[in-house]
């Protein structure tokens, strides 16, 4: 199925515009996917000792974490199974990592160093997951 764009006379409707969607990553993965969002708040914990915990009804495929501060957005993809994502950005060193450990429906995530990246204390943060 290809994506139909929309001409100057259509009123698209976020309904339609998610459907389709839907039938997008369907054909992706060769099955209805399933999505689930949620929100976590930061508790300014780090280490392998302190992970953050991300648990789905289902086996998420991917996973995407934002934090939409406005002085620095920024989003993390990870792949169920992945061990390691690089993030890049403009701190001292210019290079983090965020280490996955998967079991089942539960990702666990925690960043290299001592930073609490992506688990700042009382920052929001938002997911998705796909499966």
């Amino acid at each position: 199925m290809a994506f139909t764009p929309f001409v100057e006379s259509d009123q698209p409707t976020m309904a339609a515009f998610n459907e389709k969607f839907r039938e997008l990553i369907a054909e992706a993965v060769g099955q209805a996917p399933k999505i689930e969002m949620g929100s976590y708040v930061g508790t300014g914990t780090s280490g392998k000792e302190n992970p953050v915990c991300l648990t789905f009804n289902f086996v998420p495929k991917l996973i995407a974490i934002g934090a939409f501060k406005s002085s620095s957005p920024s989003l993390i993809p990870a792949v169920n199974g992945q061990r390691v994502t690089h993030i890049a950005h403009g701190g001292t060193s210019g290079l983090d990592y965020m280490y996955w450990t998967w079991d089942e429906k539960t990702a666990f995530f925690y960043p290299s160093g001592s930073g609490s990246l992506f688990n700042v204390a009382g920052e929001s943060y938002c997911y998705i997951g796909i499966g």
